[in-house]
């Protein structure tokens, strides 16, 4: 098992339908169902074979309670690297929004991007360092426990816990983009050259071609008869090769539109609701007579007061839809991202990301004068090319590409 963990920015709805176990220091903190997988593999398969090889003589249910027991630690383990990550992300002013347990092991998603190569330094280095310190804890604990001539089957299970924690933190330092060894190969170019744009795209594609690695390692494994393990590590080049394409791909747009005003993307003079409209009326008179998807929602004296979406009306039962207000299923004007028409479209991704939102209002001062949109963006990316070219910025070469969202 191999913790394909990293900072990742944006990635919203990617794990909506997991669960949500609450919050810790601030960040929420969710699983996709499957994380159920590897609690099911990880046991299993120490309860079958590693620990009845290893420690033969004990009733089976102990292998499996001691299975089960090591399951729970081992995803325990990756929250705890990505906590680290988290932690060290927040006390450098970089905003967490939550932390997601997966498939692959834990990603923290963050809203804004670090300062300077020390602090990206520093939050990538955190994750390693805490399971490695996981790792050396469990062994240590082994120790011990054979000075104490401790159970062989609880010493047997430390050891499988602090090999894998040290696995996954020499497996995280590979410098390859999107594992934590990527982001310091990126602190030490972006250090070096003093340009964080060409880092990042020279560590995403150190990450793809550690992802051609592992896929040509797999596929060996599996021509060899190994085929589970072949499988897997097939799997996580895949992985790794499209989150390092995706997120290169993203840097460079932001490049891109570093130089583009959100007034050359907004929808100016966006149709507004009433927020004292029904529902119904609102989907009636608006929603399905203009191609607007998102409306900004005003009050009695014209003031702005939050946003509501094709999407919340759905989500609103047709019986209730003439009986409530639109302000009663409108997103709050605080959770939406607020940017001026002279912003750069930068800044409007990372106010986007902040917020966990699709769309943003622009206002001029207090007075609302636009819109940004899904729509808005994507005009703005195929534009983005010809831009470029147009104003003759030097960007790194990059391979063809199509236009698209990258997160």
């Amino acid at each position: 098992m191999a913790d394909a963990s990293h900072l990742h920015h944006n990635e919203s709805g990617r794990f909506a339908d997991g669960l949500h176990f609450g919050r810790i220091s601030g960040i929420d903190i969710h699983a996709d169902w499957s994380v159920i997988v590897i609690l099911w593999l990880v046991a299993w398969s120490l309860a079958s074979r590693a620990f009845p090889d290893g420690t033969p003589g004990y009733p089976t249910a102990w292998y499996w309670v001691a299975g089960a027991a090591m399951a729970v630690l081992f995803v325990a383990g990756l929250l705890a690297h990505e906590l680290a990550h988290s932690v060290v992300a927040i006390h450098r002013g970089v905003m967490v929004r939550d932390i997601r347990l997966w498939l692959l092991g834990g990603i923290a998603t963050i809203a804004s991007e670090p300062e300077s190569p020390n602090d990206e330094f520093a939050i990538a280095v955190a994750g390693p360092a805490m399971s490695a310190a996981i790792g050396a804890t469990a062994l240590i604990a082994v120790a011990v426990f054979a000075a104490f001539d401790g159970s062989l089957l609880a010493r047997a299970a430390l050891t499988w816990l602090g090999t894998m924690n040290l696995v996954l933190a020499v497996f995280n330092l590979a410098p390859a983009a999107p594992l934590d060894g990527g982001r310091l190969l990126r602190a030490w170019i972006w250090r070096r050259t003093g340009d964080r744009t060409l880092a990042g795209v020279r560590a995403t594609r150190a990450g793809r071609r550690f992802a051609i690695v592992l896929i040509a390692l797999g596929l060996l494994e599996f021509a060899f008869g190994a085929l589970v393990s072949g499988v897997w590590l097939v799997f996580l080049g895949w992985f790794v090769f499209n989150a390092a394409r995706s997120e290169e791909l993203d840097i460079t747009l932001r490049n891109e539109l570093a130089s583009v005003a959100v007034r050359e993307v907004m929808s100016p003079d966006p149709i507004t609701v009433p927020s004292d409209a029904s529902v119904a009326d609102v989907l009636d008179q608006f929603m399905l007579t203009h191609r607007c998807s998102a409306f900004p929602v005003v009050g009695h004296e014209g003031q702005v007061e939050g946003l509501v979406s094709l999407d919340d009306v759905r989500n609103t039962s047709p019986a209730d839809r003439t009986l409530i207000s639109v302000a009663h299923i409108a997103q709050p004007l605080e959770d939406i991202a607020r940017v001026s028409p002279n912003d750069s479209m930068a800044t409007l991704f990372d106010l986007m990301a902040q917020h966990a939102g699709r769309r943003a209002l622009v206002f001029d001062e207090d007075n609302l004068v636009g819109i940004v949109t899904p729509t808005d963006i994507a005009h703005a990316v195929q534009r983005a090319p010809m831009r470029v070219a147009r104003h003759h910025v030097m960007l790194p070469p990059v391979p063809p590409r199509r236009i698209g969202n990258g997160g």
